[in-house]
């Protein structure tokens, strides 16, 4: 992995996230924006692991990389939904 030194700004947070480039990326994956959550998958947990990356759960589980369904925390105001409900609460608020 390669920083960039540039960063995007999180749509709902407003948290500056660094932007790196990695050669594990799906090409045919998604629309052309990439996005990476180290917590619940285990490449990008393994990229944030080897680049000393924070890891910052957001679904409450097992063990990291936690891939399962479950309750979201450190997620602001869609703490506390299930993963389900969540993805179209925050799908609903992205849209807005």
């Amino acid at each position: 992995g390669v920083p960039t030194a540039s960063f995007a700004v999180h749509p709902i947070s407003g948290e500056d996230v660094p932007i790196w480039v990695a050669d594990y990326v799906l090409g045919a994956y998604g629309t052309g924006a990439v996005m990476a959550v180290p917590a619940h998958d285990t490449r990008d947990y393994a990229f944030a692991e080897a680049f000393g990356l924070p890891i910052v759960r957001v679904v409450d589980g097992g063990d990291l990389p936690y891939t399962d369904p479950g309750v979201c925390v450190n997620s602001g105001e869609f703490d506390g939904l299930k993963t389900g409900k969540a993805k179209k609460a925050v799908t609903y608020e992205l849209s807005q």
